[in-house]
């Protein structure tokens, strides 16, 4: 390649070669601001002269005010020499002056200005019209003004002075009324006046201080808005010439300095700009494009065959057919090509332009025809097309990531999803990824859920361990179980653990702990007591696991009914045989007695009697023992049910209860109130708990005291009602543990053995009130007796309530 060796200046576009519509708007663009500051100073100038009448006025009314003062006081000696009143009078014309300003100023600054009345005061005080006018219209305007809140200040001193001074003359008028003889006295009064005077004297000065300083700021405030005006009006004359003396050489510097400008900016960005002329084929191109190609920067011209022997092989039939198309249809040119560079690489640029038509109106003017020009930039984007392809790379190993985590999750789902998964109709790899996590997130959140469900409804508690044996998992069952925060435990070594546990137990043989339960052979689990009362006791196993979030699994269950059972059980063979082993002896003795020694017909008669009396006990503890296994079972015991007067039954089991030697009867609270309703029940098994009670009432107050029956309607709610039996003894009571167990078999209070009985009878009566719907409420304390209230509910609340 060989670029020619003539050089071009490469045409400014836009360049506008002037004209009268052009020189015009240059001339006003020069000339507004200089028209627009002459009216601006015409009308400061004129301000400046209002102000400065302002000034004069007020200053020469001030002037007058003073005047009249100090007529007035000469008007008062002249009086006192001359005893004439015609001076007094004049005195009062001369202070009638400065009563009409006083009028003035008060009328013109009250808080509702009377502006006709201050003017016409203006006016009683010798001001010309114009000037009271004046007056009434600026002096509002400056009432906020520092100078005349100053001389505002001394006006109202200088009018109470005035004031004093009158109060002087009319005391000494009064005076001379009486006579013209007492001098000493006149000239009492007249030093008096003269004080005043002198002290207004000194205010006067002070008001001729400030109007003079007020003038002054006047006339400084309009000579200052005069030269700022004048200075700007004096610039603008001095810009107008200079800019018309420099326009010329200004205009040539500015196309030299803004054609270097372009040239640092395109050098700068890493465009390359380029002129070619379509005729000729000659290609201009800048500094910064024969940088980018690797070409000697003094060359500035190319050919188009130059130009086409940098591009690819593989391109240049295509860009050249893309540029002649351009060139005939006029349409912007945009194109990705590669252009070898100066180590003879290919690298990859972006060529834009656009043909520029040529001017008619300037070709006329220059008398030659101006031909077509494709003007443009060339701009490197190899940076950008590597980075496509690298991300073009990426995409496509992301693409292989999609796919392989598509075949994983289609392991994972169900086998309906796993086909939808694996389907090539499925949609493209993210939304079938998308859908597939989804689905095993629903699937995880679902066996979360029903994992949580069991955890919730099993009656065990969970504790898991990891492979550190530090807490993991804590169920919401282990929290009710032993009231301990499950967050709190979250993360706990397991000894920690341990002494939290045992915290909340009571001392045992073989404290709980992991390395004690991993010891453990025997099958049987370890339980542990809780310090809670009523006591509860969690029986405690431990699992062992291989993974390594869940290495060990502590199970913990409920087992305080089952050992309160075997208890009761122990309990209930440790008391039926010893209460059946009581009459059980006495009958063997007795027939043992009868069978080895001779007895009197008498004896043989009472032994008899007291075998049959044993006899009949031991039978008694059967049948209760029987019924009570009747009434647990609610099989085998049938009720005969029907509508039963509880007042009615009361009366009659108490007046066929067997009433111990030397007991007075069941007292009757207010027999004639009780309430008339009904229950549903057996009669006799009513009676039977009625007469149970009443047993107890007796037998527990072996000291006396009379027995108490009472029976109350309540109201429970909108038509449900309940009967109330009360029946009250005065024994030796219980406490609150005992009271609790009242209903137990074989329980009895008296844990003495002194009280006869077999602790059956009220386990009875609880059955009996089961199977008829009511309950027992026992109030009762140590040594103060115990209340038993039968509740069952009445009849017309129960119907009332089904309707």
């Amino acid at each position: 390649m060989s670029p020619t060796q003539d050089r071009r200046k490469p045409a400014v576009l836009g360049q506008d070669e002037g004209g009268p519509a052009v020189r015009r708007r240059s001339t006003w663009r020069l000339t507004w601001p200089f028209l627009i500051l002459v009216p601006v100073l015409l009308i400061v100038v004129g301000l400046g002269a209002v102000v400065q009448g302002i000034g004069h006025v007020v200053v020469e009314n001030g002037a007058r005010l003073e005047r009249a003062q100090r007529n007035a006081v000469g008007r008062v000696f002249r009086y006192v020499e001359s005893c004439d009143s015609v001076e007094y009078q004049r005195y009062q014309a001369d202070m009638g002056i400065w009563w009409a300003f006083e009028a003035a100023r008060g009328a013109l600054f009250a808080s509702n200005p009377d502006r006709a009345l201050a003017k016409a005061n203006y006016l009683k005080a010798g001001v010309s019209p114009w000037e009271a006018g004046l007056l009434v219209a600026v002096l509002p305007l400056l009432q906020k003004s520092a100078v005349h809140l100053e001389a505002t200040d001394l006006f109202h001193r200088a009018n109470g002075l005035a004031h004093e001074i009158d109060a002087e003359v009319q005391r000494l008028h009064a005076v001379l009324q009486q006579g013209c003889n007492d001098a000493a006295q006149h000239q009492s009064l007249l030093a008096k006046i003269l004080a005043l005077d002198d002290q207004m004297g000194a205010l006067r000065e002070q008001s001729a201080s400030i109007s003079n300083l007020a003038r002054w700021r006047l006339t400084l405030l309009v000579l200052a808005a005069m030269t700022l005006v004048a200075i700007p009006l004096t610039a603008a004359g001095y810009l107008l010439s200079a800019r018309l003396q420099r326009g010329a050489v200004r205009a040539t510097d500015a196309l030299n300095v803004s054609e270097h400008r372009l040239q640092h900016a395109l050098t700068g960005s890493g465009y390359g700009l380029w002129d070619m002329d379509v005729s000729t084929g000659e290609l201009y191109c800048s500094a910064s494009m024969m940088q980018m190609l690797g070409l000697e920067e003094r060359d500035h011209t190319l050919t188009h065959s130059d130009l086409m022997a940098l591009m690819h092989p593989d391109e240049v039939d295509a860009v050249e057919a893309i540029v002649l198309q351009r060139i005939k249809d006029g349409e912007r040119l945009d194109v990705e090509l590669r252009l070898r560079t100066v180590d003879g690489s290919f690298r990859w640029f972006r060529m834009a332009g656009q043909l520029a038509r040529p001017d008619r109106r300037q070709s006329s003017s220059q008398g030659h025809r101006q031909s077509k020009r494709l003007i443009g930039s060339l701009f490197d984007i190899d940076d950008r097309h590597a980075l496509q392809r690298a991300l073009e790379d990426e995409l496509d190993t992301r693409r292989s990531a999609l796919r392989a985590l598509r075949g994983t999750l289609a392991t994972l789902v169900s086998e309906a999803d796993a086909a939808a998964v694996s389907s090539a109709q499925a949609g493209d790899d993210m939304a079938v990824v998308a859908q597939a996590v989804s689905d095993l997130g629903r699937k995880l959140r679902e066996t979360n859920s029903h994992l949580k469900a069991i955890f919730d409804l099993s009656p065990d508690g969970f504790v898991s361990f990891d492979e550190k044996q530090r807490v993991g998992f804590v169920s919401p069952r282990f929290v009710d179980l032993t009231g301990l925060p499950g967050d709190s435990l979250q993360g706990l070594h397991e000894s920690a653990f341990f002494d939290r546990l045992n915290a909340q137990s009571r001392p045992n043989l073989s404290t709980p702990s992991l390395r004690l339960l991993l010891q453990r052979d025997s099958d049987e689990p370890l339980v542990l007591e809780l310090a809670t009362e009523p006591p509860r006791y969690l029986a405690l196993q431990l699992g062992t696991g291989s993974h390594e979030g869940v290495r060990h699994v502590l199970s913990m269950r409920d087992v305080t009914h089952e050992h309160e059972v075997d208890r009761m059980k122990s309990e209930f063979l440790t008391v039926a045989s010893h209460e059946l082993r009581t009459p059980v002896t006495s009958i063997f003795g007795y027939i043992d007695l009868m069978q080895n020694r001779e007895m009197s017909p008498q004896a043989q008669k009472n032994v008899q009697a007291i075998i049959h009396r044993q006899c009949r006990l031991l039978i008694s503890i059967l049948d209760d023992l029987t019924d009570l296994s009747r009434l647990e079972s609610h099989g085998d015991l049938r009720l005969s049910v029907s509508e039963v007067s509880l007042s009615e039954l009361l009366r009659t089991t108490v007046r066929s209860f067997a009433v111990p030697d030397g007991r007075e009867p069941p007292r009757l609270q207010s027999p004639a109130d009780w309430p008339k309703a009904r229950v549903l029940g057996d009669t006799a098994q009513l009676q039977r708990v009625f007469h149970n009670i009443l047993s107890n009432a007796y037998t527990y107050s072996p000291g006396g005291g009379p027995v108490e029956i009472d029976l109350v309607l309540h109201a429970v709610s909108a038509g449900v009602n309940e009967l109330r039996l009360g029946i009250r003894d005065h024994g030796i009571g219980m406490t609150t543990a005992q009271v609790a167990r009242v209903g137990q078999r074989f329980f009895r209070a008296d844990g003495s053995g002194h009280i006869p009985g077999t602790g059956l009878g009220m386990a009875i009566v609880n059955e009996i009130l089961k199977l008829h719907g009511g309950r027992l409420d026992i109030t009762s304390a140590p040594g103060e007796g115990t209340r038993v209230e039968v509740v069952l509910p009445a009849l017309a609340g129960r119907a009332q309530a089904i309707l």
